[in-house]
């Protein structure tokens, strides 16, 4: 029998549809959003997240990258923003306060992915996610705390967008009772996740057999989207904005960023 704390959804019955009416009408009102990310032999995923944060109805977006991206993309993409490179051409240690200092014009940042592998790039993701403004990652931002996801797990108002794979390194790692596995049905996934959504205040929209399960403090709603292979970016892109301009309903407004993929 279906628990009381999961919420299915879609297009045409949506959980929250207060949120939909009620979104703003000018920009001004809209929220503003700061994308991180790229590095010298990688930029689409800032580049996605920030056109699909337009879709999505951002009302201002800045995007911040290493200043080696500089002469391949400054006059395609006059929106980004430059800082400074070490010498693979990710994000060195010394861009941290001028990443700060956008971080605080803000309302939510968004840690797009592509930051490539780099130690110290990992440094400044460190702390980033040490500060306790709004977060969303997804991508590679990710990836440097799946052996150790305990930092992330415990962050308050932090948002991670993932694949199955990942989050299953996550619960393992975190040697949560019930981990995620590749056998478990969706009835036992459901479990999974809400065990680490009470245990954890990190949030989490899972992309997952074509659809997004979005959790917090126990609660999950589930929403059939439509098949795509490359989702990450365009969900996180979408959340960010909805949570932005709705910060006191975490839950209610990712889940119903999700709509803008459903079916």
């Amino acid at each position: 029998m279906e628990q009381n704390y999961i919420y299915r959804q879609t297009k045409s019955t949506p959980l929250y549809p207060d949120l939909i009416w009620s979104r703003p009408e000018s920009k001004l009102h809209a929220g503003k959003l700061l994308i991180i990310g790229g590095n010298l032999h990688g930029f689409s995923s800032p580049a996605e997240c920030y056109n699909e944060a337009e879709k999505a109805g951002a009302g201002s977006l800045r995007v911040i990258m290493p200043d080696k991206l500089r002469p391949l993309i400054s006059k395609i993409f006059p929106a980004a923003e430059f800082t400074t490179s070490n010498p693979s051409g990710a994000f060195a240690a010394n861009s941290l306060a001028e990443i700060m200092e956008e971080m605080e014009w803000a309302n939510i940042s968004l840690l797009s992915g592509d930051f490539g592998h780099n130690s110290e790039t990992a440094i400044v993701i460190e702390k980033i996610l040490g500060t306790k403004l709004p977060l969303v990652l997804t991508g590679d931002s990710i990836d440097n705390y799946l052996a150790g996801p305990r930092n992330l797990a415990q962050r308050n108002n932090l948002l991670i967008v993932t694949t199955f794979a990942k989050l299953q390194k996550i619960t393992t790692n975190l040697r949560l009772e019930k981990p995620l596995t590749t056998r478990m049905d969706q009835v036992h996934l459901q479990a999974a996740l809400n065990t680490l959504s009470i245990k954890y205040p990190m949030m989490v929209a899972l992309i997952h057999e074509d659809k997004v399960f979005v959790t917090q403090k126990g609660k999950i709603s589930i929403t059939q989207i439509t098949k795509d292979t490359s989702l990450e970016n365009k969900v996180a892109a979408h959340a960010s904005v909805w949570w932005m301009q709705n910060p006191t309903k975490p839950f209610e407004a990712i889940s119903t960023s999700v709509l803008d993929f459903s079916i």
